[in-house]
């Protein structure tokens, strides 16, 4: 333990956060339009499973007590990207 008042011998960005697990899919379809001519839909989604991904803590001490840490120091308050859907339509000639 470091005496009050006085820095310790941490090195920096060495705290961990929750992992992140992401499973994409898509998928297309192509549709002869005439030769030469293509109409393309595609279907995609990211975080496909909508699973929870917890944001990383809070870093930034955030107080000008330099003995006491800011409240949100340490701390998860959010997620990362939900499920998103997109769709697309694309000619090609």
């Amino acid at each position: 333990m470091q005496p009050r008042g006085q820095n310790g011998n941490s090195g920096r960005n060495n705290m961990l956060g929750p992992g992140n697990q992401h499973w994409d899919a898509s998928a297309h379809k192509d549709f002869q339009v005439m030769e030469g001519h293509r109409l393309q839909f595609r279907f995609e989604m990211f975080n496909a499973g909508n699973i929870v991904n917890w944001s990383n803590p809070g870093t930034n001490w955030g107080s000008n007590n330099r003995n006491a840490p800011g409240s949100g120091f340490g701390r998860i308050r959010g997620t990362d990207s939900l499920r998103t859907v997109q769709f697309a339509l694309k000619y090609i000639f």
